[in-house]
């Protein structure tokens, strides 16, 4: 894979060529202190192996050879260009389960009104793959690097010294950037760079490489680490995506959503520190594989779709619900601050089974049981009481201010691990302030994104899939309700506050909301 992916880049590099821009051909020196370490790199044009003599102390073997580096953030948008100048569409967005894609496709993150299955899925998530629902692969693991970027354009060559514990190289962009590196942190989750490690990165490039002064002051005096740090630009850190056994490159076939077909999936992650330099080979595999899983059936694959998953369900008791309605019905006060925030109704509920004994409802204000002759066909029965419903749009934000008026503060941030939080606080989502400082306490409030947080990753957390229709009917100042026999199914309407919005619930089907209202 590297190998091919070698060529494709030693052709885009080519002089002259419109991509030539985003890579730089130059000589690399590799030092390696151990001989495990050496790559197979003799297939690389313009290679040699040193004399014992020349090798720096501490290392037993160095190599030379030509080839690119990349620029590569220029690169990764020539990337994305040529993507959708061959017609691909870019869409950003959360997807937590895989069976999101495969039912949906695109369509289920787009405003497109009826969302159909795709021919076939590539996933190509790296570490997401840890996460994501329906793949889960816990072979997933960070090799956490940093790296030192500084303004070195005099720079025109590449050198490395591969040690076991920390590799220290020297990579020259055709920008006029060089990156330093680097560390090697196994499932080290820390998202931001640490000051220490930057310290020992340029001490390290330094004293392998220190044409890294700027010229005019090694023409003038022995250079020092001190002239290096005018040149830093930026100090960087990533997750490089590694897993277990290896790079995963296979394919099996799902069922699609609900429906009697089946669709490939094809799977590419895995690569570690490698992603650039196999990714144009390991592609070509990717896209071989789904080739022949249209063309011939010939893989050895297997269905995989989980129909009956077993689940686990956490019944709370009325204790939490109680209190909640209590703070509710006091923020609900006609006159008070939150009164927006609530509308105060009658609510019915109608059920196909004998009442459970005791009510949990039966602390709600005026509760009563209702009389056969209101029940809906089917029910046997009724309920009703006072309650309170939410206008959540406008309840999230009254909440909202009422914490940052009593000095909390809103970091919106990515957090794949709770020990980003544990090491670094608030730091290590957003960068602000004297540096990372580990909290008093972290409260983990984070619903079904548990079930994917690492260090958490509640395998006992599951979504229950809800659909609703929002109305305009500012006359509905009501609640009613129907359950069904199908266990956990209920048709709802719940009207809001002031907006004059009714949701109907689950309703699976205007027939069923209809029936509950016109009772």
């Amino acid at each position: 894979m590297d190998l091919a992916t070698f060529k494709v880049m030693w052709e885009l590099s080519t002089p002259g060529t419109e991509t030539a821009q985003y890579f730089k051909r130059l000589v690399q020196t590799e030092y390696y202190s151990d001989l495990k370490l050496l790559a197979p790199l003799d297939r690389m044009p313009g290679y040699k192996v040193h004399d014992s003599e020349t090798l720096p102390f501490g290392t037993v073997v160095g190599v030379t050879f030509d080839t690119v580096t990349i620029d590569t953030p220029p690169y990764l948008r020539y990337l994305a260009d040529r993507f959708t100048g061959a017609g691909g569409v870019l869409i950003r967005a959360s997807v937590q389960h895989i069976e999101q894609v495969i039912e949906g496709g695109a369509g289920a993150f787009t405003d497109v009104p009826s969302p159909t299955s795709p021919d076939a899925v590539v996933v190509c998530t790296g570490l997401g793959t840890r996460f994501l629902g329906g793949i889960e692969d816990k072979n997933m693991y960070p090799i956490r690097g940093q790296t030192v970027i500084v303004r070195a354009p005099w720079i025109d060559f590449g050198r490395t010294i591969g040690d076991p514990d920390n590799w220290t190289y020297v990579i020259p962009r055709m920008s006029g950037d060089v990156i330093l590196g680097g560390s090697h942190g196994t499932n080290d989750w820390y998202p931001r760079p640490r000051p220490e490690t930057t310290r020992s990165i340029l001490e390290r490039n330094f004293k392998m490489c220190p044409e890294l002064a700027p010229p005019e002051v090694r023409a003038e005096r022995e250079p020092t680490i001190e002239d290096i740090l005018p040149l830093v630009i930026e100090e960087g850190c990533g997750f490089r995506p590694a897993r277990k056994g290896g790079i995963r490159l296979d394919v099996e076939w799902r069922a699609a959503g609900h429906s009697e077909s089946t669709l490939p999936i094809v799977f590419n992650y895995g690569h570690g520190g490698y992603g650039f330099q196999s990714s144009w080979g390991s592609a070509d595999i990717a896209y071989k594989l789904l080739e022949e899983a249209f063309n011939a059936n010939t893989l050895h694959i297997e269905l995989m779709a989980d129909t009956n998953p077993k689940k686990k369900i956490i019944v709370l008791g009325a204790g939490m619900d109680l209190e909640t309605f209590h703070t509710m019905w006091e923020m609900s006060t006609p006159g008070s601050l939150a009164e927006k925030c609530f509308l105060r109704m009658k609510h019915e509920e109608y059920r196909p089974e004998e009442k459970p004994k005791p009510d949990v409802h039966s602390f709600m204000p005026d509760f009563k049981e209702e009389p056969r002759e209101v029940w809906p066909d089917g029910a046997v029965h009724g309920i009703s009481f006072t309650t309170v419903t939410i206008d959540t749009p406008v309840y999230l934000d009254y909440l909202m201010t009422c914490f940052l008026n009593n000095g909390g503060t809103m970091i919106r941030g990515s957090v794949q691990h709770v020990d980003q939080l544990v090491e670094g606080g608030v730091y290590a989502v957003n960068q602000e302030g004297s540096g990372p400082v580990p909290p008093d306490a972290i409260l983990v409030c984070v619903g079904l994104g548990a079930r994917t947080l690492g260090g958490v990753e509640d395998h006992d957390v599951y979504p229950l899939r809800g659909q609703t229709v929002l109305l305009r009917a500012p006359w509905i100042r009501f609640g009613k309700a129907l359950s069904s026999t199908l266990k956990g199914s209920w048709t709802y309407v719940i009207p809001r506050g002031p907006s004059g919005d009714v949701g109907a619930f689950h309703g699976g089907c205007p027939e069923r909301i209809a029936h509950v209202r016109r009772r």
